[in-house]
């Protein structure tokens, strides 16, 4: 502020009072995504205190730490430590601190402390300016880490795509002595068609392919028990009924307990869900991811300006010849009364 200034000039001590360098001061750091030229916004923050005496490392130190600890993915554009000159400074202004101006620009910004912020921070927070106030310092970081950035990833499956997918997981199970169960095939097989085009095929690691294999082990396991049972298995099927206070396996018919409970007379997980699993066939050529075949809506038509007058003008006719009719009748029953 002015007076700020004025006190500066004549040496006068400032409002927030001596600037002493071995005090614990109070910082903010916010972590932005993004360049500082581009003028980011936001940021995570970090509070911590430092003595100035202590220097910049230690203030730098503490802000790295953060970083690594709570964004570990995070790349850091540069280990500059940016600092706000002043309360309303842009962030064009933002000045980097050195180990030559450390000292310096912390200064300048207690002495622009102005005694407004001191008194509220006094009577309405019961604060010393120590504890009331801030310096704010700024890092930033790039926007995401561009080794896991999957580029070119298409969104077009169809089956020029996912057939070239399939011929590459069959190398993979040949190379590998592994093969895949159908509903892991069909999942992978569109993965990979979605990946950039001429990428090498990677086995997915993520929930649904773990799913995926999950099913398909349920579907074999329940496949080998079938084979185990034969026929008779499938028909008959042990139960447990309560006779005279002791439960007693009871062999019964398979149909006609399913009859008698209202169930399909299949088995509902070996002939159902699980039962000779066929994806749905994927038709239509390929297309350019920017289209992707899609039917534009029909243009919608302005309306027409002379049939919609053409058609008030007759309401206003049809209105004036319903209200001559209505006089008229009014005048007769005048008449008829007279007479």
């Amino acid at each position: 502020s002015f007076s700020n200034m004025a006190r500066t000039t004549n040496n006068s001590p400032p409002d927030a009072g001596h600037f002493d360098k071995d005090a614990e001061y109070r910082f903010k750091c916010y972590v932005r995504k993004g360049d500082v030229r581009t003028n980011p916004r936001g940021g995570t923050p970090f509070d911590f205190t430092v003595k100035i005496s202590e220097g910049l490392d230690v203030a730098k130190a503490k802000v790295l730490s953060f970083v690594r600890r709570t964004l570990p993915a995070a790349q850091l554009i540069s280990e500059d430590l940016y600092f706000k000159k002043s309360k309303g400074a842009p962030q064009s202004q933002y000045v980097i601190l050195t180990d030559e101006n450390f000292v310096s620009m912390t200064k300048k910004r207690w002495d622009l402390i102005p005694l407004r912020d001191v008194t509220d921070w006094a009577t309405k927070e019961q604060k010393t300016v120590l504890e009331g106030f801030v310096f704010e310092t700024f890092m930033y970081i790039h926007k995401r880490p561009t080794e896991n950035i999957p580029t070119g990833l298409r969104r077009a499956s169809t089956a020029g795509r996912i057939e070239a997918s399939a011929r590459q997981i069959r190398e993979y199970e040949e190379r590998n002595n592994v093969q895949f169960g159908p509903i892991t095939r069909q999942h992978i097989a569109i993965h990979q068609a979605r990946q950039p085009e001429g990428a090498e095929f990677a086995m997915p690691d993520d929930n649904t392919t773990r799913q995926a294999q999950f099913l398909d082990e349920r579907r074999q396991d329940m496949a080998r028990t079938r084979e185990e049972e034969g026929d008779n298995g499938r028909h008959q099927k042990k139960i447990k009924i309560k006779f005279n206070g002791c439960w007693v396996d009871v062999e019964v018919d398979v149909t006609s307990l399913r009859a008698a409970l209202g169930l399909p007379s299949h088995d509902i997980f070996q002939e159902g869900i699980f039962h000779d699993y066929v994806h749905n066939e994927t038709t239509g050529s390929d297309v350019e991811d920017t289209d992707l075949g899609a039917i534009q809506p029909p243009p919608i038509q302005p309306p027409d300006l002379g049939s919609t007058l053409q058609a008030g003008n007759n309401n206003a006719a049809n209105q004036d010849s319903d209200d001559s009719d209505s006089v008229e009748r009014v005048l007769n029953r005048i008449r008829n009364r007279r007479l």
